[in-house]
This record gives structure tokens, C-alpha cells and sequence, in this order.
């Protein structure tokens, strides 16, 4: 017997691909998914901190989505591929974080449901392997992304607005390089601002800023058996910055310095 709140596999999964050429795929495809709340948000727990309170929320529902995707592929002879896609996705009961205020005089911060939410967005991505260089240079690849999205939320008082976590862009850049043994990449990562949490009105709604992010890796086999690696994030230290309705009022602004991991590797 299912149980109560068990969505899975209640909606039909159809994918489809046309092949144009040996070179360009059209595909389309029609899923259901399903997220369950995080455990920790379903838990009855009550914070207290002053006349602030964070609770948990057991009567959280789960989200489940329909999904529309479209996407062209084309494939290169030099280790290359180029996409473009739409995509709609459409939600029941996303999960959101909710500030309003309390009997207390303060404020109390709880994960609820929204009634339903949409998502509407486009994707372009490029890789390319650079074998076409002279020499050492042809080790070098490029891999590029880049995600616009338009979404909206439904909240339970009946206030429309962006969908909570879902980021208006982001867009990824990266150079690697693969050669004798060697291999290593740059990646500059980049988030748009995002709804962190929901208040009563717009005003009470708490954003998170735009982020870019710098990140480096690299490995080299001194043996065939031994691998050298380094890995290093957030090498330019950016902020994770947090305001209240608009930019000028900031809430939050943090820095977290980059973090480097060197090591070995052993292998049979």
C-alpha cells in the first residue's frame, strides 16, 4: 500500500530523441520528481534565541515537479559539443524558509510550503577540446555554461513571488589543460541573486547577493602509480552577502578566506 504522502512514480516518464544528422540530436523529454523535505526541517525543534525562534515543521508536504525539456545537441569531430535548451518545470508544494514576526516581538524563522510555484529558463553550454592548436597548447580545453530562468511561487496568503533558492542566472567558465601526466583547471563560477527567505511582504524578503567564485585544480602523475594534487577554492575570497528587500540594506556580510588541499594519490 502507498504510503499517504509517496509520490514516486505517479506521473509517466517519456523521453524522445530525433536524430538529425551523425553530428545534431533534438531531444525532448516529460518527468515527474519528486524532493522530500530535509529530515532536520521535519523535526519538531524550537530554537530559542532571545525573543527570536526557529522551529522545525512536521507537517511539511513534499515537492513534486512536472518537467518539460528540449534540447538541441551538436557534436564536434574535434572532441566538442555545443546545446541549447528551454525548459518549464512545474511545481506543488516547493519548500521555502519564512521569517514573520512573533507574539514575542521578535521573529520566528520556520520551513513552510508554498501552494505552487513555475519555472521557465533557457541553457547554453559549449565544450571544446583545443586539439586544433600547435604543440603543447593542444592540451588546453574550454568548457562554458550558462542558465536564465524565470520563476514564481504561489505562497500560502496568496502573495506571488520568485520562487525561493532559484537564482534569476548563473554562468560557469572553465579553462583545463591535460597533458603528460598532468592535468589541471581554472573555473570561475558565477550565481545570480536568489530569495534566501520569505517575510511577510516584499519588504521582509531576504536576498541573497550575486556570487563569483574562483577555483583551481591540478594533478600530476610523478609515478604511474602516485598522483600529486592540489586543490584551492574561492581563491579571490568572495562574500556571501545577504540583504533585506534591496541592496542598500545590507543583513549579512561574510568572508570566508580560500581553502587549499594538497595531497597523494596511490593506485594498483
Amino acid at each position: 500500500m502507498r504510503a499517504k504522502n509517496d509520490y514516486t512514480n505517479v506521473f509517466p516518464m517519456l523521453h524522445a530523441r530525433y536524430r538529425v544528422n551523425d553530428a545534431t540530436n533534438v531531444r525532448a523529454a516529460f518527468t515527474s520528481t519528486i524532493f522530500r523535505p530535509n529530515f532536520f526541517d521535519l523535526v519538531p525543534y524550537r530554537i530559542v534565541d532571545g525573543d527570536d525562534l526557529e522551529t522545525g515543521n512536521p507537517q511539511l508536504s513534499p515537492t513534486t515537479a512536472r518537467n518539460f525539456d528540449l534540447t538541441v545537441e551538436r557534436y564536434a569531430q574535434n572532441v566538442g559539443l555545443l546545446s541549447a535548451g528551454v525548459f518549464y518545470k512545474r511545481l506543488s508544494n516547493p519548500i521555502f524558509s519564512q521569517t514573520l514576526d512573533n507574539a514575542l516581538g521578535g521573529e520566528t524563522t520556520q520551513p513552510v510550503n508554498a501552494v505552487r510555484g513555475e519555472i521557465t529558463g533557457l541553457e547554453l553550454a559549449w565544450q571544446q577540446r583545443l586539439t586544433f592548436l600547435p604543440g603543447l597548447l593542444n592540451g588546453l580545453g574550454l568548457y562554458t555554461n550558462y542558465t536564465w530562468t524565470d520563476s514564481k511561487a504561489r505562497q500560502p496568503g496568496g502573495r506571488e513571488t520568485r520562487l525561493a533558492g532559484q537564482a534569476d542566472a548563473a554562468w560557469n567558465v572553465a579553462l583545463s589543460y591535460e597533458k603528460r601526466g598532468f592535468s589541471g583547471q581554472v573555473s570561475v563560477n558565477t550565481i545570480g541573486r536568489y530569495i534566501d527567505e520569505l517575510g511577510e511582504d516584499a519588504d521582509g524578503d531576504l536576498f541573497s547577493d550575486r556570487r563569483t567564485q574562483v577555483d583551481l585544480s591540478a594533478s600530476l602523475f610523478v609515478t604511474r602509480s602516485t598522483q600529486i594534487f592540489v586543490d584551492a577554492l574561492n581563491l579571490t575570497n568572495a562574500p556571501l552577502r545577504t540583504y533585506q528587500a534591496q541592496r542598500d540594506f545590507l543583513r549579512q556580510r561574510e568572508f570566508y578566506r580560500p581553502s587549499v588541499q594538497v595531497g597523494f594519490r596511490l593506485r594498483p
